[in-house]
């Protein structure tokens, strides 16, 4: 539980489930929020300690008492008609200061992918994190257990896509989980070898990594009564500040040479073929819910210089197709939006970079919400 000196309870005792205490976030230079940071239910609290049928749990309350010393007041909850009183400890609060920082913070992808690093022979371009964190907080232990998740590329893992980096020294993984032995009013750093992805397409956008830091939870001990009171110093609730995100740039010169170099693409993109596959029926008519899918495919030819994020983008009717995806074994991106109240805005990622001289082949499947008669081409 966490229950600050500046935080309002407020209890609901004839609430549905037993009674409820809403407890209310404050802070000296704020108003309290209107939404409760925490909602104690008498019966889920009546659970836990095997109480069946509690009722009335928020009929007095009192938090006028630090009972385990740790500095903060803990909150005693009445409960008139189950005959209880509940005592809910207040978790110390640890002020969490972190630093997530790149070494280098521009990575060139280009003859060899350099700087090169070596994992399990072989080489990949690479980067330095270094994570560092330092806490303080009354009542808290003065060694904590602290686990540092890095997670790589959340930019891409947000849109659901493959994470374009591993982490750590003989890792293949894009999450790295590991525990720091941290001491109060010290700073403790963990560094870490990051390695891109050899062959990736989209080599322009960059590599964001993150930082969370968190504690072991505190799990109330399986008793009814006046146990032994577990010491909270070292389940504290963490209040996280500081720089938990770097962006890590990425580039990919090709055959420009100067740092000021802007490539000049010249783009053509022509329809290779329709096709559509159909469950039943017959005749010049894609039909709804007979037609499975129908597919596109479009070759992308670039006749200019390299051409960086190259994306194709598209509008249909929201009342006749609905975009699926681009192919994935072609395409590495595929997104659909609202354009408007009447048509879809659908983008398939091509290539990045999609090099002077080259072409790509986008296949593009859709599914029909409606007839739509195709023999009119």
């Amino acid at each position: 539980m966490f229950l600050p000196p500046s935080d309002v309870a407020i209890s609901a005792p004839f609430a549905s489930g037993g009674g409820k205490v809403f407890i209310y976030n404050g802070a000296a230079t704020t108003t309290i929020s209107s939404t409760p940071s925490q909602v104690i239910q008498g019966n889920a609290l009546g659970t836990t300690l095997n109480l069946v049928n509690l009722t009335s749990f928020g009929t007095s309350l009192s938090s006028g008492v630090d009972i385990d010393g740790n500095t903060y007041n803990d909150l005693a909850v009445g409960a008139y008609n189950s005959g209880q009183v509940f005592v809910l400890r207040t978790r110390p609060t640890a002020q969490v200061v972190v630093s997530l920082t790149a070494n280098p913070t521009l990575v060139q992808l280009t003859n060899g992918l350099l700087p090169l690093c070596n994992l399990n022979g072989t080489g990949y371009a690479c980067f330095n994190l270094t994570a560092c964190l330092t806490y303080t907080g009354n009542g808290v232990s003065n060694r904590l257990n602290l686990t540092v998740t890095i997670i790589g590329d959340t930019s891409n893992q947000a849109l659901g896509l493959e994470s374009r980096v591993f982490i750590g020294t003989n890792s293949t993984a894009s999450t790295y989980v590991t525990t720091v032995a941290a001491t109060k009013n010290s700073q403790s750093c963990v560094m870490l070898p990051v390695y891109i992805k050899n062959g990736i397409l989209d080599k322009l956008n960059g590599f964001t990594m993150q930082m969370n830091p968190s504690v072991q939870d505190f799990a109330p001990p399986p008793q009814n009564g006046n146990g032994t009171l577990t010491n909270l110093t070292g389940y504290p609730v963490l209040s996280v500040q500081g720089t938990s995100t770097v962006q890590v740039t990425s580039i990919d010169r090709g055959n420009c040479s100067s740092g000021s170099c802007i490539p000049i693409p010249n783009l053509a993109i022509r329809l290779l073929n329709i096709s559509y596959e159909v469950s039943n029926g017959t005749g010049q008519s894609l039909v709804a819910q007979q037609t499975t899918n129908l597919n596109m495919w479009f070759n992308v030819t670039n006749s200019g210089q390299n051409a960086f994020a190259t994306l194709l983008t598209f509008l249909i009717p929201k009342s006749q197709l609905y975009f699926i995806r681009c192919d994935p074994n072609l395409a590495y991106l595929s997104t659909i939006q609202d354009y408007s109240p009447t048509l879809f805005l659908c983008t398939c990622q091509v290539a990045n970079p999609l090099q002077s001289g080259n072409y790509s082949v986008i296949a593009v499947r859709m599914q029909p919400t409606a007839n739509i008669d195709v023999s009119q081409g």
